[in-house]
Formats: C-alpha cells, structure tokens, sequence
C-alpha cells in the first residue's frame, strides 16, 4: 500500500522511485514516490495496450478496478478501526 510511511521507507532505502496502481498515467505532481501505473492484463490485447500507452481511455478502461480498490479500503478501514476499539486498555 502506498502511504506516507511506506514512501519514507522507500526513500530511506536509496530507492529514487516507486509505483502505486492507481491505474492512471504518471504526472510530475505526483512525486517520484507513488507514480501511477496501468494494469496489463493476460487478457490485455494490442490494441487496448496501445490506447493506454497513448493515454486514451485509461479512466473508463480501469473504472470497476477503482470502484473495487475504493470498496476495499473502506473495508479496511472499518476493520482497523474495529481492531482499535476491541484492543483492552494498557
């Protein structure tokens, strides 16, 4: 997962880049720490890799991708939150 911890360690470790899914074209804005990349796919034909490396398209392309990603990290965010009010008290 693509954090502020996580970038910090990855620079500290000598690293000058690092991706993070995010399914979308890389900007300068996003710092060389959690450039966006695309999923390539088995299933990924020519033609639809050629649209992405041309930048077309990419949104609607990973649009259920992201709807997923989305989903999932409400789910673990309820789940940590769960873990922070079961935890006993020091």
């Amino acid at each position: 997962y693509s954090s502020r911890r996580v970038r910090e360690a990855v620079r500290e470790t000598g690293y000058a880049q690092a991706l993070a899914v995010g399914n979308g074209l890389a900007r300068r804005a996003q710092g060389p720490y959690a450039l966006r990349r695309v999923t390539v796919r088995r299933s990924t034909d020519a033609a639809a890799f050629e649209r992405m490396v041309r930048g077309r398209a990419v949104a609607r392309a990973f649009a259920r991708d992201r709807a997923l990603t989305k989903g999932y990290a409400v789910v673990r965010r309820a789940r940590q939150a769960r873990r922070l009010v079961r935890r006993p008290p020091d």
